[in-house]
């Protein structure tokens, strides 16, 4: 038999992946309290559970906003092409005021999540 355990640091860290795959993709941010997604993350990880919409809408996208932030200030400093760094910055900006308001995400930056 299989014993499935997910202490709450991994659970942290998991929290990331469907976070930044509804943020980019530009899913509804309250997908995870759906329940057929609740019933298939139990059927692929019993002990996981979903980030709530809360929890999507604030430390979730507090931490990506500053993980970008810093990402953002980091190509600063390499003297990155400005314009692409404040396009960047701009598109999370409105990632962030979109989520809070409950409107679209898709604007989010796919140059932004791949570092």
């Amino acid at each position: 038999m299989f014993a499935d355990h997910v202490t709450h640091e991994p659970h942290n860290k998991f929290d990331t992946v469907p976070a930044r795959t509804i943020y980019a993709s530009g899913a509804p941010l309250s997908m995870t309290e759906n329940v057929y997604w609740q019933i298939a993350m139990k059927k692929i990880r019993p002990t996981y559970s979903l980030p709530s919409h809360y929890k999507l809408t604030n430390t979730l996208l507090d931490a990506e906003y500053d993980r970008v932030s810093l990402i953002v200030k980091d190509l600063a400093k390499k003297n990155i092409d400005y314009n692409e760094v404040v396009d960047i910055f701009k598109t999370v900006l409105k990632l962030r005021y979109a989520a809070v308001a409950g409107g679209d995400s898709t604007e989010v930056c796919a140059r932004c999540l791949k570092f």
